[in-house]
């Protein structure tokens, strides 16, 4: 009697095991006789860029998954499998969210225009005529000739416009804003034609009018071939720095001691001040030139390194001689730099230090 309980036992306990299972098929999938293909009635959103990705939600009834009997003994498998396309061109990451619901993903460059949408199940297909409009976008890029200028230098600025159709007609716009003020001079910003494979590019020639810092945002227009509909691109920005000056250098030589015997050494400096608001970079010194009745030599040559100068600083090189026959000397030099902006390069005449008397021995 036992043995007979424990068989019935194990006999309920694998029918609950196999009601779970069924259960839990049937959750995600009808009856066999009952089901029909799937039925589309929406995109969401029902139109996008084709610039990038777009995640969109395909909306209908009846997208059930089907429950795949295997072979005896095996586990009933559910086939979740769900393909969709717009025209010709396959959906990325289709996932079913529920029966009336799918995710998927738009790829970037879908041709621009109304597109069917059709979706293949476990059950059938379905189509849903003009379901979803692809745009064309407009996108653009700007730089300038320089990342700083000084007043009344004149610079240039570029944007590229790129469409991911064709598009007509495309005319660009510059707005200022900031503390600092520039003026149109020229350049090419008339309307132009734009294409995937070509470009339009624009100048702007332009030259700052007053100190500050500026930012040049730039929009443009157009009209899309594929559906005649306007198209405008995010306006896209670059800031220029403007400066009033640029760098300006000037000079002192001093020759130390004033007064020294042959064999001694003298010490020659050169400091350098940069007066403009812009940085003067590399400055480099020439060579010393000596002169007077006396001689002196360059001890070990050992030549000043050249150095950046920031705006409103100063900085100093040195030699030093020795002195190497009884008489008075002087000591010039001049140095040249580099203005990190594109404009004429900082320079310093030669100037000439005191002189320095050499006594014999």
């Amino acid at each position: 009697m036992r043995r007979s309980e424990g068989l019935t036992a194990a006999r309920l306990a694998a029918l609950l095991l196999v009601g779970t299972v069924a259960a839990a098929a049937a959750s995600a999938c009808r009856d066999n006789s009952s089901l029909t293909p799937p039925m589309l009635s929406a995109v969401e959103p029902a139109s996008g860029g084709n610039g990038s990705d777009l995640a969109i939600k395909i909306v209908g009834q009846d997208l059930w998954t089907k429950a795949e009997q295997s072979l005896e003994g095996q586990p009933t498998v559910l086939d979740m499998s769900f393909r969709a396309w717009l025209g010709e061109t396959e959906l990325g990451d289709v996932q079913r969210i529920d029966s009336t619901r799918l995710a998927a993903v738009v790829p970037a460059g879908l041709p621009a225009g109304i597109h069917a949408l059709r979706v293949m199940g476990p059950w059938g297909e379905a189509t849903l005529p003009a379901a979803f409009t692809s745009l064309a976008v407009l996108a653009g890029t700007a730089s300038t000739s320089a990342p700083a200028v000084v007043v009344g230098q004149g610079f240039l600025a570029t944007l590229t416009v790129q469409g991911t159709t064709d598009v007509r007609g495309v005319l660009p716009t510059l707005q200022l804003a900031g503390s600092g003020g520039v003026e149109l001079r020229g350049g090419t910003h008339s309307a132009l034609d734009v294409s995937p494979l070509a470009p339009a590019f624009f100048s702007f020639e332009l030259r700052a009018t007053q100190a500050g810092t500026v930012t040049l945002l730039f929009s443009a227009e157009g009209t899309g071939v594929a559906l005649g509909q306007p198209l405008a691109m995010e306006p896209v920005a670059v800031t220029v720095e403007i400066l009033r000056s640029a760098p300006a250098l000037s000079g002192v030589v001093t020759a130390s001691p004033a007064v020294v015997t042959v064999g001694q050494r003298i010490t020659v400096a050169l400091e350098v001040s940069n007066s403009g608001s812009a940085d003067a970079i590399g400055v480099t010194p020439g060579e010393v030139v000596v002169s007077g009745d006396g001689g002196a030599s360059l001890e070990n040559d050992n030549e000043a390194q050249p150095q950046d100068i920031p705006a409103g600083g100063a900085r100093i090189f040195a030699w030093t001689f020795l002195a190497t026959q009884a008489g008075n000397v002087a000591f010039a030099v001049g140095a040249q730099g580099t203005d990190p902006f594109g404009g004429a390069d900082p320079s310093l005449t030669s100037e000439s230090s005191g002189t320095v008397v050499i006594e014999s021995r």
